[in-house]
This record gives C-alpha cells, structure tokens and sequence, in this order.
C-alpha cells in the first residue's frame, strides 16, 4: 500500500466500451481506488464510457481531446495536422485540470494517445504510460509525428506494457529503456468448469470473437473451418463480433456462400456479456495478426475453453507452456491440423485448458493487476 493517498489523472484515450483498452482501465482504477489512490478519468466525450465510470463511483472529466495518429495504410497529413492543432488548444484545459484536481501522477491509458504528456512534463508530475498496441501492425495506425512521440515516450518516468512481446518491440523501435510488463487486469466470478472435450459430440463448436477486420483474422478461421469438415470432422464456427470493415465482412460471405458454409459459420453480432459464448464453445480460435495482451484470450483460458492461437504477438505468450496450441499465423492448414488435433486428442485438450484456468486465475486478475501498477507508482516517488 502507498504510504498516502495520492491521486492520478488517468487519460482514457479515444476509447469506447467495446474497446479491451477501456475495460482494463476500469477495473484498474477500481482496484486502485481500494488501495489508496485516488483517481480521476479524462474522456474525450459524453457517452458509454461516462455512464460506466458513473456506474462506478470514479471521478472523471470531459476534454475532446485527439488522438496521435492516422491509419497507416492511409496516413493524412491534413487530417494529422487538425488533430495535432486540437490537442495543443486542449493541452492547457489539462495542466488546468492536473492542477485543480491536484494530481500528484498522470497516467496515459494508451500508446495511441500523447495529450497530457506535454502537461505533466511542464508541470514536473510524474508520467506513466501505458502500451498497449503494436501500431502498425495490430490496429493499422502509426503516429502522426513519430519522432516527437518518441521524444515524449522516452522522457515518461515509466512505460507499462501489457505483455512481453509489447516490451520488447518499445525497447527495439523507441529505445525505450524504462518499461516493465503487467498483464491486463480481470474481473472474474462465477467461472466455467474445464469441460473434457466429446469425441462424439456433433457438432464441435468452434468461436472466434472479436470485431470483424483483416487484423483478427476471421476469413483465415472460415477457411481452416473449410478444410476441417472436408476431412470429415463435424465442427462449426461462430464468428461473434460487428463488422469493422464492410468490405472484408462482403468477402466472408462470399467465401462462405461459395462454399455452401451457410449452415455452419454463425454470424453474431457483437455481444456484451459472452458468458453464453463461453458455454457453448469448444474449442477456441485467436487468428489475430499481431495480439498486444489478447483479452479475449485471457477471458477464454479464464473460463476453461481450450485455445488455438496465432503463433505472433502475445498469444505464444500466453498459450506457451502447454496451455494451448499455436500455428503458423496465415496459414489455414496449420490452422485446420491443429483443430483437428484438439478434437482428436481429447485428453491433451483438457489438459491444456485445465493449465490454461489455473495460470489465467493466477496472473490475470484485476487486484494482482492493480497491486503491480501500484508498485509502478512507488517506485517513482522514491525515485
């Protein structure tokens, strides 16, 4: 426990509430607040992320802060240059708050966003910032102005990555020397049983969820899902998430269509509470190009489904050890081979889901989360 209370400004980001950034933020702050900290949530408008925090008895404030970068696959120099003219007018509403609110830590929730770090640096408050994104490679996105982001990543007293993999590509492509990993914060109760795998039962219900994009690989899975049932297995697929690209959503049904899959890839909208996904699913599937943290993952392994996950990214990370299976990410045959090789190996299945529950329940909850973020804090002040 610090040894008083303090209080920190946490900028959210342009985040919303089906965004995992969001939801690791709120059940930190909640933690923390339990723990002597003391904190107040900058957003960047009205909406679901205000009612949550209000919901949760946490303090916020409302700035219409940027963003500090565009799409990298379509970077606009004017569109960058609007939103580096909004943040620098807003940069004085934040020193206002930090010094209204007195705020002895600003913490940037998301490496996507910079407002507030010029603030802190001017005002000489500590600056913790959290990474939790590739960039370019998970969210298609690169900064509007790298060297002067970069600039301002290496002056933060402290980067928290959410994973290993995170680390290490801060350290590599900003020659970020102060950074330490803390894996995203859980809430969890209530959790799923590991259920032993039916050789017989028909169909196999596989799931993939997340929003639908090329990033997250859902036509990769339809594919492998293809190849599956060609060689006889009865599996179907559940695709739960809401089209974030129309014209890839086109191209899976199509490819769907084509291949009279009609009947065996389920397409759900995105879904709020995925306890009923978690219930109905056997086997789960992480096709993501690159995975920061991978909270879809951690809540699968957390609810006792057994895994098969992309060999890039953090998802080695957290299926390594025999909690999982991983194959060659693009490759839809691997991909079917090890769907095959779950529902096969019925005993390795369990096995690995069993090791997957007990390894998420000791690493990824909110209060083990927010007890290392607090020793993040700590250890700044005593410098």
């Amino acid at each position: 426990m610090m040894s008083k209370k303090i209080k920190v400004l946490y900028i959210a980001g342009r985040v919303n509430t089906r965004n995992g950034a969001f939801h690791s933020l709120l059940s930190n702050v909640k933690e923390l607040k339990k723990r002597d900290i003391e904190p107040i949530v900058l957003i960047h408008k009205h909406g679901d992320t205000e009612e949550e925090l209000k919901k949760a008895g946490i303090n916020y404030r409302i700035v219409p802060y940027e963003g500090c970068t565009v799409p990298a696959d379509k970077p606009s120099r004017i569109k960058g240059i609007i939103k580096s003219l909004i943040n620098a007018l807003q940069e004085k509403k934040i020193e206002r708050i930090i010094n209204e609110e007195n705020a002895d830590i600003v913490h940037i929730n998301v490496s996507t966003t910079s407002i507030g770090a010029r603030s802190a640096l001017k005002l000489g408050k500590p600056l913790v910032w959290h990474a939790r994104e590739f960039l370019e490679e998970d969210v298609n996105l690169t900064y509007i102005n790298p060297q002067k982001t970069k600039t301002l990543l290496q002056k933060a007293d402290m980067m928290i990555a959410i994973s290993d993999a995170v680390a290490d590509h801060f350290r590599v492509e900003y020659q970020i020397k102060k950074i330490v990993t803390v894996y995203n914060g859980i809430y969890f109760e209530n959790l799923l049983p590991v259920k032993p795998l039916e050789e017989k039962k028909t169909p196999i219900k596989l799931a993939l969820v997340g929003r639908i994009v090329p990033t997250k690989g859902q036509l990769e899975a339809v594919k492998a899902l293809k190849i599956v049932r060609e060689k006889g297995y009865n599996v179907s697929l559940s695709i739960v998430g809401d089209s974030g690209n129309e014209s890839y959503y086109q191209a899976i049904k199509e490819y769907i269509e084509l291949n009279n899959l009609e009947k065996y890839v389920l397409l759900v909208p995105h879904k709020k509470d995925l306890r009923q996904v978690w219930e109905e699913t056997d086997i789960a599937l992480i096709c993501s190009t690159k995975e920061g943290f991978g909270r879809v993952t951690a809540e699968f392994m957390l609810n006792g489904v057994p895994v098969i996950g992309a060999n890039t990214g953090a998802t080695p990370e957290l299926l390594e050890e025999n909690r999982g299976l991983l194959y060659e990410y693009g490759n839809e045959k691997d991909l079917a081979e090890k769907i095959m090789n779950a529902v096969d190996e019925t005993d390795m299945t369990f096995t690995i889901a069993r090791n997957a529950q007990e390894y998420a329940k000791e690493n990824f909850t909110a209060q083990f989360c927010a007890q290392q973020i607090e020793r993040v804090y700590s250890q700044i002040f005593k410098g």
